[in-house]
């Protein structure tokens, strides 16, 4: 009996190792968003600390250091701002990766529904023969 051969295998094989790269590629995108929304997370956190401090400090009535607090703040609402921009590109990316990744799982699956197909028709060409083979060994014992 014949073994089973599929044209096609290489270009699976092909298939499949894409789809894998794309895998790991998208979990290191969405780790990167991950860090990127703690690095937010956290520039927001400071925020709020300092924006208590300073009402903490305008109701004790001390005003020495409002221009410090002042620039401290306008760098940090900068630093949130460009966190967050950067936040959302990454998360493009993020999305952009997985509807690659979805497209290449299609086109894989594509690839093996076919696989399955000439794997069926094999078994059947193939079951066929053998029952073939076996009339004529019974006719031919006769």
């Amino acid at each position: 009996m014949k073994k089973f051969f599929f044209r096609l295998e290489t270009l699976l094989k092909v298939r499949k190792v894409r789809e894998g790269r794309m895998q790991r590629e998208l979990a290191y995108t969405q780790q990167k968003w991950t860090q990127l929304k703690e690095k937010h997370a956290t520039i927001e956190t400071q925020i709020a600390a300092l924006m208590d401090e300073i009402r903490k400090k305008r109701q004790e009535k001390e005003h020495g250091l409002e221009e410090t607090y002042s620039q401290l703040l306008d760098h940090l609402n900068t630093s949130s701002e460009q966190a967050g921009e950067a936040v959302q590109m990454q998360f493009k990316q993020v999305e952009e990766k997985r509807k690659q990744l979805n497209r290449m799982i299609q086109e894989r699956k594509v690839i093996e529904k076919i696989k399955e197909k000439h794997y069926t028709q094999w078994r059947v060409s193939v079951e066929q023969s053998e029952g073939s083979l076996l009339d004529e060994n019974t006719v031919n014992s006769k």
